[in-house]
């Protein structure tokens, strides 16, 4: 696939912010090709996607409720969770790599296809919350983009 010089620049800026916690090297690398693989014009007005963890949350993020499939529970117990902008902060997605990682045996980020699956349903989630955000909810419900949706 080849990008254009605005696709690139549309790419949301992947930041890492880890506290007592290693996640596989290839962590990164596949967040990067699930963006590249995304629509471009779905990725415009995102900014960043944090890759984090549970020890890196501040108390309040720990605390902080998100609606899900299952009904609100604590950030902290969450895969991942989308931020719609604000007039302060750019729209982020929040990945939370430990808890992605919790239901896989820890060699299954190291095969392509598998790696690939553990992220992917996490990342392409909460980037659906933003497009609903974007171009208006297709539907209201328990996971509606205004509470930050939980996976």
């Amino acid at each position: 696939m080849v990008l254009t010089e605005g696709a690139v620049n549309s790419l949301p800026q992947i930041v890492e912010n880890y506290h007592d916690f290693e996640p596989p090297r290839q962590v990164r690398p596949i967040v990067e090709e699930l963006l590249r693989a995304a629509p471009s014009q779905y990725l415009i007005g995102l900014k960043t996607i944090l890759l984090t963890n549970q020890s890196a949350l501040t108390r309040d993020q720990r605390r902080q409720k998100v609606s899900g499939r299952k009904g609100k529970s604590n950030l902290a117990n969450a895969r991942g969770a989308y931020y719609e902008a604000t007039n302060s902060n750019h729209a982020y997605v929040l990945v939370l790599v430990d808890n992605c990682l919790k239901s896989w045996p820890t060699w299954a980020v190291r095969v392509p296809f598998l790696g690939s699956s553990v992220l992917s349903e996490v990342v392409y989630h909460e980037i659906g919350h933003h497009i609903h955000a974007v171009h208006r909810p297709i539907h209201d419900g328990e996971e509606s983009p205004k509470t930050g949706g939980e996976n």
